[in-house]
């Protein structure tokens, strides 16, 4: 399926029938912008939509960022359908689970970025290729629902989340963005300078993996809330189930077992700022 025939169907369900959960779409969006570094590939996103949005929740994920979802991907993949911090995400999407405020993007990058290690930052999540690809599913989606738009970044996704915000800051479109979820955070993630934007603080207590420490998480909300944003909050989750092998894959750092409380701290936070 193209992009102009995925929009065109997507237009057609949002207006006719409404919004729900069995409208869910795969939609690849394109690249807003051209250069020698910039590929052409389109960015494959997944749309969980809410019936009453106030916002629209863009996820860019941790690890190499990539799930390899593809155009010709089934909408009932368990990716989209089991995977437990997806359908964490998803519980923002419904009114049954949360408020139901959000309509939540799941964003996947089309190859695999190098990721970061303990002593080393995911420098690929600054990248020209990555960034206008974050600024081309928030300003698709921005468009297409109308809606503010919030961005949920975790572990190596909240490096791909204050490296687009610096670049739309630099650029004095900072306006764009209504609101962040800085969860799991890699080490190095910050924010550079300071802003009036609602950020939330998410990290599990028990986060084992060594280079997603919960004190390195309260050191970067401390030095923003010191630059004078009381637009801010540290929330905690505990509980869940740990990961026996590398607690940098699952477990509590993917707030594994206890995806309602992560959902629901996220839903009490954007309900004081989502109008």
């Amino acid at each position: 399926m193209n992009s102009i025939t995925s929009r065109f169907i997507f237009l057609i369900s949002y207006c006719v029938l409404g919004v729900s959960a069995a409208n869910s779409q795969l939609i690849p969006v394109e690249q807003n912008e051209n250069a020698f570094l910039i590929s052409s590939a389109p960015t494959m996103t997944f749309l969980y939509p809410a019936k009453d949005a106030k916002a629209t929740l863009i996820f860019l994920p941790g690890g190499p960022g990539h799930a390899g979802v593809k155009p010709t991907t089934p909408e009932t993949s368990p990716f989209f359908t089991k995977y437990h911090f997806n359908l964490m995400l998803k519980r923002l999407s419904s009114t049954q689970d949360t408020s139901g405020i959000f309509n939540v993007v799941i964003f996947d990058n089309p190859t695999p970025l190098p990721q970061a290690t303990k002593y080393t930052y995911p420098s690929s999540r600054g990248s020209s290729d990555h960034l206008v690809r974050v600024d081309s599913v928030v300003k698709h989606y921005k468009k297409l629902l109308n809606k503010p738009i919030w961005i949920y970044g975790h572990s190596n996704g909240a490096a791909s989340m204050t490296e687009y915000f610096k670049k739309v800051q630099k650029n004095n479109q900072e306006s764009i963005i209504s609101g962040m979820i800085y969860s799991g955070s890699i080490h190095g993630a910050d924010f550079g300078t300071n802003t009036s934007i609602p950020v939330l603080f998410l990290h599990h207590e028990n986060d084992g993996c060594d280079a997603t420490t919960l004190k390195q998480a309260q050191q970067v909300f401390q030095k923003l809330r010191g630059q004078g944003n009381q637009k801010t909050d540290f929330s905690v989750v505990s509980g869940g189930d740990i990961e026996p092998k590398d607690p940098c894959l699952s477990g509590y750092h993917m707030y594994f077992g206890a995806e309602k409380q992560a959902a629901d701290l996220v839903d009490q936070f954007a309900k004081k700022y989502v109008e």
